[in-house]
């Protein structure tokens, strides 16, 4: 099982390439990356050529990931070869962005840009008085799945055997089991997984289709019926994502229960895997072919003329090349993002998101205290799923 662990490893690295590759035709056309520019300056020769030299240098660091992770998995255990492969790749990726973040910075303050264009904000009230409801219908689904799947284990449960085979580690040509004993705790993980997941999709979704769009004070009329329509679709995808999730992971507790999983291996985990692997190619794919914030769309409002303004050079407020937002006069808990991807970031200068952020660290430091405390096993026993490692040679 060396070579599939091997090539899952390498179809990561291809996966995360892909992804970065992706984000000049993700982000807005006004905001190449994490910049401001006005839209007469979106087709500059300068943002070309930092866009052409980022999708090479973001290539070229994914193809010496891949040598790196060839020459390493001999050598290094499993984990230290993901490891170190890991951190060179991101660590190189972060630089092609910063890179190419700087280009168009230095281009955009040499050049200056914004001298004479008269800057303006726009704001779709619409979104308070009007605002879109909530697709309850559209969530019913995953709602359903996750019901259907404790239901399922309430009844299964009486009949499980005094151990339950939650990991199956392939480690070389061995294949090892790992077991826990039969407990609610450790029977419905997978339940438990399975609810949060769908509950914390659902809760971002809720909150997205309040938060503000990226406003375009030239054409507000048209940026403001794309914005709907944009929350539509990312609606959509974000319900179809927690549908998906739902059935990997309750399929997962279905070969759980039944001891399929020890008995399928690979197949089985493949019947986990591709919905699990198509929750977050949905949005993907969603980004690709609408942009951030649906720039890419078509408005049917129009503003004839325009309203002569640009939106306003906003740069200050953004920090580390565009991903950390700081504005203590903005209302909004959460803002469209700039920079790495699609969907929204954290106005850190809220005094909500302080309380969020909190709400996270304690969710990650908790379970990690208890561990090292012993009270709570954070190994072995509690990996549900299967697990490739090379064997030794």
């Amino acid at each position: 099982m060396t070579d599939a662990a091997l090539l899952i490893h390498l179809t990561a690295i291809a996966v995360a390439v892909a992804a970065v590759g992706l984000l000049p035709r993700i982000s807005r056309d006004t905001v190449p990356f994490g910049v401001r520019v006005p839209p007469e300056r979106v087709g500059a020769p300068e943002v070309a050529a930092a866009t052409r030299a980022f999708v090479l240098s973001v290539l070229a660091t994914g193809a010496l990931a891949a040598v790196a992770s060839l020459l390493l998995w001999p050598v290094l255990p499993a984990g230290a070869a993901t490891g170190t492969a890991g951190a060179l790749l991101a660590a190189g990726l972060a630089a092609c962005y910063a890179r190419a973040h700087r280009a168009v910075r230095r281009a955009k303050a040499q050049g200056d840009w914004y001298a004479g264009l008269r800057q303006g904000v726009a704001a779709d009230t619409s979104l308070r008085t009007a605002p879109l409801p909530f697709p309850w219908l559209g969530a019913l689904p995953s709602l359903l799945v996750t019901a259907a799947t404790a239901a399922v284990g309430a009844v299964l449960y009486p009949g499980l055997p005094d151990r339950l085979v939650t990991a199956v580690v392939y480690r070389g040509e061995d294949v090892e089991y790992t077991t826990a004993a039969t407990t609610p705790v450790i029977a419905f993980a997978p339940v438990f997984f399975q609810a949060v997941m769908v509950a914390v999709l659902l809760l971002l979704l809720r909150l997205t289709l309040r938060a503000r769009p990226d406003g375009d004070a030239s054409r507000p009329r048209e940026n403001a019926d794309r914005h709907r329509r944009f929350l539509r679709i990312w609606a959509r995808s974000v319900l179809v994502a927690a549908l998906l999730s739902a059935v990997a992971l309750g399929g997962l507790a279905l070969l759980f229960w039944t001891g399929t999983m020890a008995g399928a291996g690979p197949a089985a985990a493949a019947l986990v895997a591709v919905p699990t692997l198509l929750s977050g190619l949905v949005p993907l794919g969603v980004a690709v072919r609408i942009g951030q914030g649906g720039w890419r769309l078509r408005a049917d409002a129009r503003d004839g003329a325009g309203t002569g303004l640009v939106q306003q050079d906003d740069d200050r407020f953004w920090h580390l090349g565009g991903l950390v937002y700081v504005n203590r006069r903005a209302p909004g808990l959460l803002v469209p993002k700039r920079a790495g991807g699609f969907g929204w970031t954290v106005n850190l200068g809220h005094p909500a998101a302080w309380a969020v952020l909190g709400a996270v660290a304690l969710a990650v430091a908790v379970p990690l205290t208890l561990g090292l405390l012993g009270v709570v096993d954070l190994g072995g026993s509690d990996f549900y799923g299967w697990k490739f490692e090379p064997g030794a040679e």
